[in-house]
């Protein structure tokens, strides 16, 4: 249900990104990212906001996971007529 296919080529290219990552920041000199003001900070917001997303969809998909039985029966039941997608508006 959950699992994903990765090919040898998704492999190696995610290994070298990583590992382009590693060495950027165990080669880059902490003068050089000293002086372009860099900062963890940007990526911190974002992997919060991230997270904020995938910890507040988990309720809605199992609502909605629940199908007709659930608490999200009415916008189903608008969504559907007889088990199809309904056209109407």
């Amino acid at each position: 249900m959950l699992a994903v296919e990765l090919d040898a080529a998704a492999i190696v290219g995610d290994a070298l990104l990583l590992a382009i990552g590693v060495l950027s920041l165990a080669l880059t000199q902490k003068r050089v990212r000293r002086d372009n003001g860099f900062t963890w900070a940007p990526m911190v917001q974002v992997a919060i906001l991230f997270a904020a997303i995938f910890i507040t969809i988990i309720p809605v998909a199992q609502m909605i996971a629940a199908g007709p039985a659930g608490p999200a029966a009415p916008l189903i039941a608008r969504l559907y007529d007889n088990g199809a997608p309904s056209a109407a508006p």
